[in-house]
């Protein structure tokens, strides 16, 4: 797996198979931050006082956490199609469907 992180999200790309003969198994964008927290948390902490500003950083931080680790759970729990059931629902894709989901959320499946 490969991460590339972006303001408020990060990319998570998942390969299989040797490096001379990659597979690719998904590519997806996953949210870090609810619509309740700033995406950039250290200019808004510029008008706080410090205790308030530790706090609202911490907050971010734990969002991005928790929502990168469920990123990557989802992600590592993506089987390839020889590995599933006859009766797995897939995607156009040929991928299970609960590889273009994250933490209950859509993601864009950009495979």
């Amino acid at each position: 797996m490969g991460v590339v992180t972006r303001t408020g999200s990060a990319v998570i790309v998942a390969l299989n198979g040797v490096a001379a003969a990659p597979g690719f198994v998904t590519r997806r964008e996953v949210g870090l931050l609810t619509a309740a927290l700033p995406a950039q948390p250290y200019h808004v902490a510029v008008g706080l006082d410090l205790a308030a500003a530790e706090e609202m950083i911490g907050q971010v931080e734990r969002a991005a956490q928790e929502a990168a680790a469920a990123g990557l759970r989802a992600v590592a729990s993506c089987s390839p199609p020889a590995a599933l059931g006859a009766g797995s629902k897939r995607t156009r894709h040929g991928r299970p469907s609960h590889c273009f989901r994250v933490a209950g959320l859509p993601a864009r499946a950009l495979g």
